[in-house]
């Protein structure tokens, strides 16, 4: 997952163009867009280079097609899902259903998620190859260190209850000594306010 901090626009011929120069055969990308007024589906196709598809729909329409196109897993590893105003909550929403199974879309968390997965290799070169391979702007782009938690959380809780906290007090504490006869040091005389006694 990555956030763009602002839009931009891209042409999908050059995109194609790019995307053939660094190996990459063909590429889906799902526009997942839920301010869509009409239930039209937009796509366009590009050849420059690699084989392109751009599909624009909302969220109602992505849902219903990931459920009813029998061979999601075989074009799922070619495509790039962009999902405006969205979150990691909204992914999840979004993949819980696919094909008829269940599915809890999760983070890397792995004993390798510090080394370079195929996954992050390939959004990766998606992305380097969406900006013409211009380093810079991709990275200004990137929202990693300006993100709020809402937007990468899996679950955020909205209403809590306001808890009254009363304080503790506390009169004696234990003396971790050999003196049986007094086991307590007395916390409300004034020697030990000032911090006086000594004890070990």
């Amino acid at each position: 997952m990555v956030c763009i901090k602002e839009l931009n626009y891209i042409s999908l011929d050059i995109y194609s163009t790019v995307l053939a120069a660094i190996g990459i055969e063909k590429l889906n990308i799902f526009s997942i867009n839920n301010n869509m007024e009409s239930n039209t589906i937009n796509s366009i196709k590009s050849e420059k280079g690699s084989k392109l598809l751009y599909i624009e729909m909302n969220y109602a329409q992505f849902i219903k097609f990931i459920n009813s196109e029998g061979n999601f897993l075989e074009y799922n590893k070619n495509s790039l899902y962009i999902l405006r105003d969205g979150n990691f909550l909204d992914i999840k929403n979004l993949f819980a259903n696919v094909n008829g199974y269940q599915i809890n879309v999760g983070r890397g968390g792995s004993q390798k998620a510090h080394i370079l997965s195929p996954l992050d290799l390939r959004l990766s070169s998606y992305m380097m190859a969406m900006f013409n391979c211009n380093y810079k702007l991709f990275a200004y782009l990137n929202a990693f260190n300006d993100l709020s938690k809402d937007r990468y959380l899996s679950y955020t809780n909205k209403y809590f209850k306001s808890l009254e906290l009363k304080p503790l007090i506390i009169k004696k504490i234990p003396l971790y000594s050999s003196d049986i006869v007094k086991p307590f040091l007395d916390c409300s005389d004034t020697k030990c306010q000032k911090g006086l006694i000594r004890y070990v």
